[in-house]
């Protein structure tokens, strides 16, 4: 397990990375991966220092420093993952502690600052509980459980903000983004009762934010309410609490802007407000006026109103036209998003979507090896050998794994192959040449000696 430094890639996992986490000082980075470990590693010396079996019996879907102990070598950490479980790692002892109090997958951490002891976690069982670490055999006190005219809500992302970490916000399997203040919590918050829209468990935690996109301001999306129709993957606060980042399936980012007086029930319409590109937009910048859809303001949004992202779609038909206006150091943090979604239409079988989109992340960012990467695999599966091989050799003078160059030596016997074939073919054509050849000049001969006929 290394580091390239040339490259600046972590190497260590053997599945797909789906959570990293600096600890408070930002001198540390904890990985969780499909492989079921974490990986911790010191960046000031680029070198990894614990890789530790965690005990999850399936894919790792967030890890966490616990706060006040992230900044020693050996910290406290958390993870939760498939298995339904939350485990607390401590490094140093080489203890753990299994919290087993979700009936389905857990899918997100959030900690409090300066607390190294709260947990709270989140589940596709529809429930957020909060938990006491050091109450290991207890039974975590539950503060939300959602559901949706009788149907049961899957908890994908919750989020708190630094400065104000009473605040949580949920996204769930349906389009509604909440904001609670866990401040308000009664004894009876474990009680099972359905929420509505804009409430959780009697008992729980009031909801003081509830943000909603309409229909209309999602294009393609055939319903706004719909539970699973547009869900909720991830949700992000800045740290003051003033803003909240809600990322939608349907392919949009929508940025609320909170006020400090939020209402229940506040909804907003984002098609009366700004339209700018997926995750690139800035309070100081303003995007050309005809990317905007017809009547839609430029102004500032209002508290309760969001920022509807232009899909990465959308992005990449302006960028085929030569209409997108976006700074340089934007177009890294596209390119990415582009390539998110062509590795995506490979994985469909949709190759060229895949290919189109591969060149447009190429466009935005020409040194993107993993672009040309994905590049060459659609190419080879299109049956382009060597175009492929072009790709492939161009994606590894800007990156490095082991399934690249892998994949790279097989190209190039592939294609050695080929030539060797061709030429094979082409000795064989003129031995037939030469044969003929022969055998005509033999047979002038044979006639220029027979007599002439009279």
């Amino acid at each position: 397990m290394a580091m390239d430094p040339k490259k600046g890639l972590l190497i260590g996992h053997k599945g797909c990375v789906n959570h990293v986490q600096f600890n408070e000082s930002g001198s540390l980075l904890a990985s969780g991966s499909d492989d079921t470990r974490i990986c911790l590693w010191d960046l000031a010396s680029s070198s990894p220092l614990a890789t530790h079996a965690t005990g999850h019996k399936a894919n790792i879907f967030c890890v966490k420093f616990m706060p006040g102990t992230g900044d020693s070598s050996q910290p406290l950490l958390a993870s939760c993952a498939g298995d339904a479980e939350v485990r607390l790692h401590d490094l140093a002892s080489g203890a753990r502690s299994v919290f087993s109090h979700h009936g389905s997958r857990v899918k997100k951490l959030v900690t409090e600052p300066g607390n190294p002891h709260l947990l709270l976690s989140c589940s596709e069982d529809g429930t957020v509980r909060q938990l006491d670490v050091r109450e290991a055999g207890g039974a975590p006190r539950q503060l939300l459980q959602l559901a949706r005219n009788g149907v049961k809500l899957e908890i994908n992302s919750i989020s708190s903000p630094w400065h104000k970490p009473w605040l949580l916000g949920v996204g769930a399997s349906d389009d509604a983004l909440r904001v609670y203040d866990r401040r308000v919590v009664s004894s009876s918050s474990s009680s099972g009762g359905s929420s509505t829209p804009s409430r959780a468990s009697r008992g729980g935690p009031r909801c003081v934010g509830h943000f909603t996109p309409t229909a209309a301001a999602m294009p393609g999306s055939s319903s706004s309410s719909g539970i699973g129709s547009d869900c909720i993957t991830g949700v992000a606060f800045a740290d003051d609490g003033r803003q909240v980042l809600a990322n939608h399936l349907g392919g949009y980012v929508y940025l609320w802007t909170l006020s400090d007086g939020m209402q229940v029930d506040r909804q907003a319409t984002p098609a009366a407000a700004e339209v700018r590109q997926p995750g690139l937009g800035g309070d100081e910048e303003q995007q050309p006026q005809q990317h905007q859809h017809a009547g839609e303001a430029a102004a500032e949004a209002e508290p309760g109103q969001a920022r509807r992202m232009m899909s990465v779609d959308d992005a990449v038909v302006l960028l085929q036209r030569g209409e997108l206006a976006l700074p340089r150091r934007r177009r890294g943090m596209l390119a990415s998003m582009v390539l998110s979604r062509a590795q995506d239409l490979f994985e469909r079988g949709e190759l060229d979507a895949s290919l189109r989109y591969a060149r447009a992340a190429l466009q935005l960012r020409p040194n993107y090896g993993m672009a040309h990467y994905t590049a060459a695999m659609c190419l080879e599966a299109q049956g382009q050998p060597a175009a492929a091989l072009a790709e492939g050799q161009a994606a590894l003078e800007y990156a490095w794994s082991y399934d690249l160059q892998a994949f790279v030596r097989r190209l190039r016997r592939s294609v050695a192959g080929a030539a060797a074939a061709g030429a094979a073919a082409d000795d064989d054509d003129e031995h037939v040449e030469d044969g003929e050849g022969a055998a005509a000049e033999q047979q002038q001969q044979q006639d220029a000696q027979q007599p002439a006929v009279k």
